[in-house]
């Protein structure tokens, strides 16, 4: 069973992300312009992963490693405890595939993702699925981090049409 919801930046686009419950392969769909890193925009996938959903996110620290772990059934675990798996608006997402050496806290989950004009949220969920179909080891660029909403819009629909 498939799952997904999106997470809300401050200043940018929402990321969508789509997890697969049974087999936990995962895509994130980030499309946050301008972010202070050099990646740009994006879709990541990965073959397995666990994911977790809290409503006070900030009680959990990324940094105290020991204190994540991933159970027996891949459910991300804090402090022996599994995270819940349903995604919540204003709940907080943990993701990781190695606890031991990095947890990634998402922003909080929208029900109202602020997209590029002329993409929609099924959209960004057609496009992590097509890239999960594909279990690409590498990363799908989308655009450079000062890209325009325009190319950006354009490079994921572009991104869509190439995998269908």
């Amino acid at each position: 069973m498939y799952i997904h919801w999106f997470t809300q930046p401050e200043n940018s686009y929402a990321s969508c992300y789509l997890y697969d419950t049974e087999t936990h392969a995962f895509c994130r769909v980030r499309i946050e312009l301008n972010r202070g890193d050099e990646d740009g925009t994006f879709v990541s996938f990965r073959s397995s992963r666990a994911v977790g959903f809290v409503a006070d996110g900030q009680n959990y620290r990324t940094s105290q490693n020991a204190r994540w772990s991933i159970n027996a059934s891949n459910r991300l675990c804090y402090d022996a405890t599994p995270l819940p798996q349903e995604p919540r608006e204003g709940y907080t997402v943990f993701d990781s595939t190695t606890p031991a050496t990095f947890i990634h806290r998402g922003n909080r989950i929208t029900t109202t993702p602020h997209l590029p004009e002329g993409i929609s949220s099924e959209n960004m969920i057609e496009l992590a699925r097509l890239v999960m179909l594909e279990q690409t080891t590498q990363r799908v660029q989308l655009t450079t981090r000062d890209a325009t909403p325009a190319e950006l819009r354009d490079a994921i629909l572009n991104a869509i049409q190439a995998r269908r």
